[in-house]
């Protein structure tokens, strides 16, 4: 596929993407994975620092819940902060990758992710269920061994993971200004340093918009 038909591809997908995310109920369902790549910042993090993940929920409304265990004050910060920074450099990566044409590779990584959430953290049943059909729809477009497929499906759900990590940090700044203890991650952040939750939601915002940058620099050579 030479790069100008990768490119319409690319238009046409992010703007089906765009459309689905915010139709009712169905575009509920196809948010989850963003969810689903911004829990696992924070299960990530709660590795690193030697903490417990005890579970990991993703619910129809698109949120989740990550509930770990960690060793101090310190290692509670990084755990919170990390779901945003996460899952805004994994946009960077995935396009990174399909822009390389390692297509099968962002395949790979996310049923990674879903099988270990699945396998190891989730426990709600609309999490089961959602990785199940996931991971099953990634298995059967591998199996078809349609590159144009492959390119297909990592572009849609990378652009609904770039679409929806900029409006939840814009959300969450509108949340953080509005009504600062509903802030989520930001509120968690500002009761274990006590900075106000909007300039956390402010600092995600910025880390996002600015791998989203990155992203549009290295895909089409800006």
């Amino acid at each position: 596929m030479d790069f100008q038909n990768k490119t319409h591809v690319l238009y046409l997908l992010f703007a089906l993407a765009l459309v689905l995310v915010r139709m009712p109920i169905i575009g509920k369902v196809f948010r989850v994975f963003y969810t689903m790549i911004h829990e696992l910042g924070h299960a990530l993090m709660a590795m690193i620092t030697s903490g417990e993940i005890i579970s990991i929920s993703l619910f129809a409304d698109t949120s989740g819940n990550t509930i770990t265990k960690s060793k101090g004050k310190f290692e509670q910060f990084l755990i919170a902060i990390a779901g945003y920074p996460i899952a805004a450099v994994l946009v960077f990566v995935f396009f990174y990758l399909i822009h390389i044409e390692k297509t099968n590779m962002v395949l790979f990584i996310f049923a990674g992710i879903a099988l270990v959430e699945l396998v190891f953290w989730i426990r709600n049943i609309y999490g089961i269920l959602w990785l199940v059909v996931f991971v099953v729809a990634l298995l059967l477009v591998y199996r078809m061994e349609v590159a144009l497929y492959s390119y297909a499906i990592t572009i849609f759900f990378s652009s609904i993971l770039l679409i929806e990590s900029l409006i939840s940090g814009i959300q969450l700044l509108y949340i953080s200004i509005k009504t600062p203890k509903n802030a989520g991650d930001a509120g968690n952040l500002k009761i274990i340093t006590y900075v106000p939750a909007v300039i956390w939601a402010i600092l995600f915002l910025s880390i996002t918009a600015f791998f989203i940058y990155l992203t549009a620099k290295v895909y089409f050579n800006l």
